[in-house]
């Protein structure tokens, strides 16, 4: 190899070198800037200029029937004048008891109400009573009877 081959092999060697450093170096500047806005963004007593801390701060969501309707089911009793051992489940999740002959619940479109009679000691029946108008009227006036289980009623519909 001439001096001038070794030479013009150094040079790209070199350029590329030079290259990967200043990729390195940009790299880890970034990487630095990252870290700093990170650490204002979380601690709050940092007054940074760069960030806005108002555009940063949301309002949260008050309550979740803004975000879609709701509708209305009595159910009532019809062996007792209260039964505190059977629950109304919607979703699974217990909503109400009958510490009186009727219940009120809010529903949801799409909301599985069910009864637990888990704890109960004998069959108990009951009816759905009131629907608010924007549920499906075909269980309005329905009876149901309970016993020893966790029974489903009915899948709730809205209409619009």
């Amino acid at each position: 190899m001439s001096s001038n081959e070794k030479d013009a092999k150094s040079l790209i060697v070199k350029k590329n070198m030079d290259f990967e450093r200043i990729i390195h170096a940009a790299f880890f500047i970034v990487f630095l800037v990252l870290i700093i806005l990170q650490t204002a963004i979380f601690f709050p007593s940092i007054n940074f200029p760069v960030i806005g801390k108002d555009s940063l701060i949301g309002v949260p969501i008050g309550k979740e029937e803004y975000l879609y309707n709701e509708g209305a089911i009595v159910l009532t009793l019809l062996d007792f004048e209260s039964y505190p051992v059977l629950k109304v489940l919607v979703n699974g999740e217990e909503k109400a008891a009958f510490l009186g002959r009727t219940v009120n619940i809010n529903v949801k479109d799409g909301d599985v109400v069910e009864m637990d009679g888990s704890k109960t000691n004998a069959n108990t029946s009951f009816a759905v009573t009131s629907i608010s108008p924007d549920i499906d009227r075909k269980y309005l006036g329905k009876t149901f009877i309970v016993g020893r289980e966790v029974m489903k009623i009915f899948k709730v519909r809205l209409t619009s």
